[in-house]
Formats: C-alpha cells, structure tokens, sequence
C-alpha cells in the first residue's frame, strides 16, 4: 500500500468541498482533493443544476446583493465574466446565477490549481482509522491503488454516503472551524 501525507484531505469534490479545499490551501496547508466523480463539481457540474443558490442574499429590494464573503465576491464575478451570465431573480428575492457546467468546471479546476490543491478524481475513501477518538489515517482507493493517507484534518462533504457505508465514524469539520483553528496555531 502506498503512503501519503497531505496535512488536509477533502472528501467531496462539489462547490462546498471544491471551497473548502481552496480555504485550506490558502492557509498554507498542503492539501488533497478526493473525489469518487470523473470531474469536480458535484451536482453543480454533474448533473442538470444550471444555477449556483446562495451566493446571494435574499432580498426584496429586487437588487442582488452577495453574501460579503471575499472568495464567494471573487468566484462569482469571475463566472459571471466567463459565462456572460447575470443574477436573476428566481422567485421573491432569491437571486441565483444560471451557468453552462463547462465554465464552472473549468473556473473550479483553475482556483484549485491556482491554490496548489492536488485533485485525485475517481478515487473513494475505504476505510478510515482513528485512534483516542482522532483520525489517524484514511484508505484511499485510485486508479486500482490502495493508499494510506496519515493526515491532520478531514473535511467531508460527502457525509452521508459516508456514514451509511461501512465507516464506523462520520467526520464533519465544518470550514470556518477549520479555518479559525489554522489561524491560532
């Protein structure tokens, strides 16, 4: 089997772990993308979504108006000026942004890049290990290799599938956390 020793592993590659990874890098983390899909993006890539929710505040004075948090500033406008796209408003004040799958996909894998994320796509967590109540090492199958990640942090976005299988634990670290505990050490 063989060993890898990222400090982070995110476990979902959809917008929320694609976000997730990238926050964690920027902390100067070395981290690990895994995801069981052929490309990133979750849902929002992988299926017929069109529209990215929450991104905005609902409002009813008919102007969008982002949630203020800077990467979700950044992200956003840089799919707007690639798509061509605008918010509209869906229903009442809830303010979404249509998109064509490639253009997000593509936006995704270049703000992972940008951060030094490594991705493994089509690769599944197998096992996970832990020891006094901490993880202590995931199993990783990709490309038909076994790989023990020893890590400091999980970051699982895909919990419930997790949670029904054959894991005894179900690990969910939520980002601001995360984050907050990076900044204190």
């Amino acid at each position: 089997m063989n060993s890898f020793n990222p400090q982070i592993v995110v476990v979902g590659g959809g917008i929320a772990g694609c976000v997730a990874a990238i926050a964690a890098a920027e902390e100067r983390k070395s981290v690990l993308l895994v995801d069981r899909s052929v490309r990133i993006g979750g849902n929002a890539t992988n299926s017929n979504v069109g529209t990215i929710c929450g991104a905005y505040y609902r409002n009813s004075s008919g102007i969008p108006r982002l949630t203020g948090y800077k990467f979700c500033e950044l992200f956003i406008s840089k799919l707007i000026a690639l798509s061509g796209s605008k918010p509209i408003n869906y229903h009442n004040g809830l303010f979404v942004i249509p998109y064509e799958w490639s253009v997000l996909q593509s936006l995704l894998e270049q703000q992972l890049k940008n951060a030094d994320v490594t991705i493994w796509n089509e690769a599944e967590v197998t096992n996970l290990q832990t020891n006094q109540n901490r993880i202590a090492q995931l199993d990783v199958k990709k490309d038909g290799k076994r790989f023990q990640l020893n890590t400091d942090a999980v970051i699982d976005w895909e919990w419930y599938r997790l949670s029904t299988g054959s894991l005894k634990y179900v690990v969910i670290v939520f980002l601001p956390v995360c984050v907050a505990n990076f900044q204190s050490k």
